[in-house]
């Protein structure tokens, strides 16, 4: 699967930008499947409480791109609060609902 964004130079050295390599990846999905999708995700952080990426991709059964676009509708509603834990060199995201 190629990478949805490929980081580039802007002729403004300072700035960097994202350039979108697949345009169809975002054509294909319908913004209610993406809300569907966040639906089942909120479902499961309900059901379940504070999940890692992992846990929570493999119990809602979405690929990677539904699963990444209902984390972020989530985000932008302010409905995820995200975690990240670390021990040693090791660091950990965990998911949960905002209360």
């Amino acid at each position: 699967m190629q990478p949805l964004f490929k980081k580039r130079l802007c002729r403004y050295r300072h700035v960097n930008c994202q350039k979108v390599l697949n345009f169809n990846l975002l054509e294909t999905m319908e913004i209610n499947n993406i809300g569907t999708n966040a639906g089942i995700v909120w479902n499961a952080l309900n059901a379940n409480g504070k999940m890692t990426e992992t846990k929570l991709k493999k119990e809602t059964g979405l690929g990677s791109a539904e699963f990444y676009t209902a984390l972020g509708w989530l985000a932008r509603e302010g409905k995820l609060n995200v975690e990240v834990e670390t021990k040693g060199s090791k660091s950990c995201e965990y998911y949960s609902l905002n209360a």
